[in-house]
């Protein structure tokens, strides 16, 4: 059968019900999406593979597959070695083990499913070995060595902007928190947390407890950091300084737009890998700020912009 419209009606919410598992090979994809069919097929488990990994995935991409590939049922895959893999296979296990293959034009994200005109077509063939070859070229989204690999960049990638485009991988910018003079790595929110505080009241504030902030503030109440080409002022307060807010940014609108995130209240498994990091400059007494991504307990991280 071939399909040309309404692709995700007819390939994933007509079969919702009975999905258990998706294999995908697809040259682009996004997380929302991924999200998206999670919410849509409640049994489901998803083995993605991302074939232009090596043009780029876009850091709130990369963010939310590794957090959806710490539920058992979500693998996420690069192809971090040449040649790039623009095959668009989507294989679907159903009840009683029935696969059902689709091939065709359509990749696994909002343009190829709904927003652009593609082609999807079922087949009988048994494309196993293909599965493996394009196995052999992975890397799982949460290996460390992917920043070896893949481009880190600022923007969502565009799947006709970046079509045989080549990106010299070198450039990832990755930092290490060894290499910072002094520094305080604060986190948005603690999984205990109750809603409706720190970076969610009514006047988005910081929490300190667990940080060894009263060696790292010394005397002032208010500081000036420099945080994406401005100047902020912050501000300690409450019981022992142990709060710090921000006099003139918004931060809760900051990291809602720079994670894209619809509600007004961010949650603890959007930002749980998501830090602000403070550097002090001892020479010159500078303090500089960003959002950093920071997974499990590594020195390595990189900035969200």
């Amino acid at each position: 059968m071939i399909y040309t419209e309404n692709l995700y009606n007819a390939v994933i919410l007509e079969n919702s019900s009975s999905i258990r598992m998706l294999r995908v090979i697809t040259g682009y994809s996004s997380g929302s999406f991924i999200e998206r069919v999670l919410n849509d097929c409640p049994n489901v488990s998803i083995e993605l593979y991302i074939g232009m990994a090596l043009q780029g995935i876009s850091k709130i991409d990369h963010l939310r597959y590794i957090n959806l590939s710490k539920q058992n049922n979500v693998k996420i895959f690069y192809v971090h070695k040449l040649p790039n893999v623009h095959q668009k296979i989507i294989e679907i296990t159903g009840e009683n083990r029935k696969k059902t293959t689709y091939v065709g034009s359509a990749n696994f994200s909002e343009n190829g499913f709904e927003k652009q005109s593609e082609i999807l077509t079922t087949i009988a063939e048994d494309l196993e070995d293909v599965f493996k070859v394009v196995r052999q070229q992975c890397l799982s989204c949460v290996d460390k060595e992917v920043f070896c690999y893949i481009p880190l960049v600022n923007s969502q990638i565009s799947e006709e902007i970046v079509k045989d485009r080549e990106i010299d991988h070198r450039n990832v910018r990755m930092k290490n928190l060894l290499n910072c003079d002094e520094y305080l790595k604060i986190p948005i929110l603690r999984k205990t947390w109750r809603k409706g505080v720190a970076i969610n009241a009514k006047e988005p504030y910081l929490d300190l407890v667990g940080t060894a902030y009263s060696q790292f503030f010394q005397g002032e109440k208010e500081y000036v950091v420099n945080f994406r080409d401005k100047k902020v002022l912050i501000e300690k307060y409450g019981d022992f300084g142990k709060r710090l807010r921000f006099k003139n940014i918004d931060l809760r609108e900051v990291i809602r737009k720079s994670l894209a995130i619809q509600n007004d209240e961010i949650t603890f498994k959007e930002v749980e890998n998501l830090w602000i990091l403070i550097e002090k400059n001892m020479l010159n007494y500078r303090y500089d700020m960003e959002i950093i991504v920071n997974i499990d307990g590594s020195d390595e991280y990189f900035t969200l912009d």
